[in-house]
C-alpha cells in the first residue's frame, strides 16, 4: 500500500506517473496565486515564471526526460478566463531560464492540449463532486492538437489539490500515445 495520502495517488485509473510541487499552497503563496487567478493581479506571472524557470534549472536531471512541457488547459472566451492563466507562466520562464537550456516549452502556437469550452470550478467542491466534473464536463472538453505519440510531457499547472484534473489531462494525452505524463505545480494543497 502506498504512504501517499491522496486519493488519487492510490486510485487504479491514475494516467499520471508522478506530479511534484514546488511549494506548500499556504500563506502568501496561497493569498498571491488568488491575486493572479482572480483578482487580475498579472504582474505575478513574471514571479511565478522566475520560481518554475529556477526550480527546472536546479532540477534538471529529473525534467530533462520531457520532450515538451505544457500548461494545464484553460478556457479562455465567454464564460471562461480573460486570460490563460498557465500558459502566461510558462512564457514568463521561458524568459527566464539559462542561457542555451533548451527547455521545451509549448509557447507558441496552439497548445498542446486544449479546454474547448467552460467547465464547471473545482473550487468549493467535495472530493466527489470534483470527480464528478472531472471525469465529466472536463474530460469531454479537452482536445489534444498535436501528435504526442511515444514522448513524455510535463503539465505545469498552478496549484495541486488531489490530482483529477492532471489526471484527466493525462488520460488525454496518454489516450492518443503519449509515454508518460508528469506535473509540475507551484504549490501543493495541504491534505486535511
Amino acid at each position: 500500500e502506498s504512504s501517499c495520502r491522496n486519493v488519487v495517488c492510490n486510485s487504479s485509473d491514475r494516467w499520471f506517473h508522478w506530479s511534484f510541487s514546488i511549494a506548500m499552497r499556504t500563506g502568501i503563496l496561497s493569498t498571491v496565486i488568488n491575486r493572479y487567478k482572480y483578482d487580475g493581479q498579472r504582474m505575478w506571472a513574471l514571479i511565478f515564471g522566475r520560481v518554475l524557470a529556477g526550480f527546472l534549472d536546479e532540477q534538471g536531471g529529473l525534467f530533462r526526460q520531457f520532450r515538451v512541457i505544457t500548461a494545464s488547459p484553460t478556457y479562455v472566451g465567454p464564460d471562461g478566463r480573460d486570460f490563460d492563466h498557465t500558459r502566461i507562466v510558462l512564457e514568463r520562464a521561458a524568459a527566464e531560464v539559462s542561457p542555451g537550456s533548451g527547455w521545451p516549452f509549448d509557447i507558441t502556437g496552439e497548445p498542446l492540449i486544449v479546454k474547448t469550452r467552460p467547465t464547471p470550478t473545482m473550487v468549493g467542491h467535495t472530493h466527489r463532486e470534483r470527480r464528478d466534473i472531472a471525469e465529466g464536463p472536463l474530460r469531454q472538453a479537452l482536445r489534444v492538437t498535436r501528435d504526442v505519440r511515444g514522448i513524455n510531457v510535463l503539465v505545469y499547472d498552478d496549484v495541486f489539490t488531489d490530482g483529477l484534473t492532471l489526471n484527466e489531462v493525462a488520460r488525454g494525452l496518454r489516450r492518443v500515445g503519449a509515454n508518460a505524463v508528469c506535473g509540475v505545480t507551484l504549490c501543493r494543497q495541504p491534505y486535511r
